[in-house]
């Protein structure tokens, strides 16, 4: 029987495709966790539960009636069964197999129970699998670990998806080589720091897919981020002559501004009000929990309130978030909605690697 290979399903979450195929591709990476009943994928946005995406392996249950059925369920269903965090959890542990279409759902494929990985955004933009199992033979809880810091690679691959799809040339800050060595940058990426951060950041996911996936999948997980420094991402491009150059793209998580924030504290904001830990932010962001920890205490102080509970809950209260069924803090407490990032001021093209796009605007594959 093939093993879950985490590293492998990361590298899945940057590929290519539309969504469609590449919801299929996740599917198929995680295939590893079926256990006769296939499992399905579905894109929505909170809270309006409007699908965008569903897919479907295997021999899905009726996942069709399973989505009509949460988008007409009560508000304390959806608190209850969908709440961003945990972002993986078994059904069992949520009361989900105790509302009667979710258990009759499974008790007609001959399952018990369903693991589910909830990938939510700021803005409200979810992506949820699903994935029928046996009680008896749920996974250990190392898996639902490795699981939980891949949900932060999906959230970050899919405001990287929302970026390409809103049609503007994808702008590339900076390429480098898999061993680190930088091509070229332009912008911010131009700094000095910026610059080590992002060489260290490639060497370490080179790590990560080297021996390190087969011989220690903690430690790979662990030392490849869902950001760098809570900015960029890092995407592989195969050249035509198939060398494989890095690509670093800014890919910030948003979030409205009260009170100034900047925009590391309004990134933390937007996760603490998910009910996500320090912890789980800091690997999302690619940052110390130390730094997590400051940018709420910073935005603690600008906003007046003296707790995180209070801080949430007050985000809440202005409207400053898309309405989540679940975020783990407050039970309900909404986090803030992020606004499109605005387009980045024109730069001079700086020197560019050898037959790489990346100077031109022109559409950069991903994989990983």
């Amino acid at each position: 029987m093939r093993r879950l290979d985490p590293i492998g399903v990361i590298e899945a979450c940057y590929r290519q495709g539309d969504d469609a195929a590449w919801a299929g591709g996740l599917l198929e990476a995680l295939a590893p966790l079926e256990q006769g009943c296939g499992a399905m994928a579905v894109a929505y946005a909170v809270p309006s539960l409007s699908v965008s995406v569903l897919v479907r392996r295997g021999e899905a249950p009726d996942v069709d009636r399973l989505v009509r059925s949460y988008q007409a369920a009560p508000p304390e269903i959806l608190r209850s069964h969908l709440r961003p965090c945990p972002p993986v959890d078994r059904a069992t542990r949520r009361g989900a197999t105790t509302w009667p279409p979710v258990r009759d759902i499974l008790a007609a494929a001959g399952m018990d129970d369903a693991l589910g990985m909830m990938s939510q955004d700021h803005d409200g933009q979810a992506f949820f699998i699903w994935i029928p199992i046996h009680a008896d033979r749920a996974p250990s809880p190392r898996t639902l670990h490795h699981l939980s810091l891949i949900t932060a690679h999906i959230v970050s691959a899919r405001r990287l998806r929302a970026l390409d799809a809103a049609g503007a040339p994808p702008r590339t800050d900076a390429v480098l080589t898999p061993d680190g060595r930088l091509r070229g940058a332009q912008g911010r990426a131009e700094a000095r720091a910026v610059r080590h951060g992002l060489s260290e950041a490639v060497r370490r996911i080179e790590r990560a897919r080297g021996r390190a996936r087969r011989e220690d999948a903690d430690g790979a997980l662990a030392i490849w981020h869902g950001l760098v420094d809570g900015e960029w991402s890092l995407v592989d491009h195969v050249e035509a002559d198939g060398r494989r150059l890095v690509l670093a793209r800014r890919n910030p998580p948003g979030g409205r501004d009260p009170k100034a924030l900047t925009p590391g504290e309004r990134a933390v904001l937007g996760y603490a009000a998910l009910g996500h830990s320090n912890k789980f932010i800091g690997y999302m962001l690619g940052r110390a929990p130390t730094t997590i920890a400051t940018h709420l205490a910073s935005a603690q102080r600008k906003l007046g309130v003296g707790s995180r509970l209070d801080l949430v809950g007050m985000l809440a209260s202005r409207g400053d978030g898309a309405s989540s069924p679940a975020a783990g803090v407050t039970g309900s407490a909404p986090g803030p909605e992020r606004r499109p990032p605005p387009a980045p001021p024109p730069a001079p093209a700086p020197p560019r690697a050898r037959g790489c796009p990346w100077a031109t605007g022109s559409p950069v594959p991903r994989s990983g």
